[in-house]
């Protein structure tokens, strides 16, 4: 999902479970992106959902948790800032400069239960300003 929203787009994107472990991998829930890109960079919440593979719902692991936040930046952030990604998704494929936090994913996710969709936009968009400008 792709809304443009004022001077903002906002994405929801869902990547699908997985079970590897025959190929010595691992498993994984679904995951879920919420993304709040503006003129300076995005902002991103990554929340791991819990949701299992239909054959794996009887081992069922811990609940949806707010993974990590990421702030995607065009330009350095710091005195000695580097490249985190040669090509960042979220910045059109443009240089990323990107800062992670997974105890701060934990708020956010938290106001995305508590209140719901539109205070996530919110409290993303209060982010985004105090971090990228």
């Amino acid at each position: 999902m792709k809304e443009q929203v004022g001077e903002f787009e906002r994405h929801i994107d869902i990547v699908p479970a997985y079970d590897k472990r025959g190929a010595g991998y691992g498993r994984h829930c679904a995951d879920m992106f919420f993304v709040l890109k503006g003129p300076n960079g995005a902002v991103d919440l990554h929340v791991f959902t819990g949701w299992e593979l239909p054959r794996l719902r009887d081992d069922p692991g811990p609940g949806a948790v707010g993974a990590y936040l990421r702030f995607h930046s065009l330009k350095p952030q710091y005195d000695g800032d580097t490249v985190d990604a040669g090509s960042c998704i979220w910045l059109d494929e443009k240089p990323c400069y990107c800062g992670v936090t997974s105890l701060g994913a934990e708020p956010v996710f938290d106001i995305l239960v508590e209140q719901g969709l539109e205070a996530l936009w919110a409290e993303m968009e209060r982010l985004y300003h105090a971090e990228l400008g």
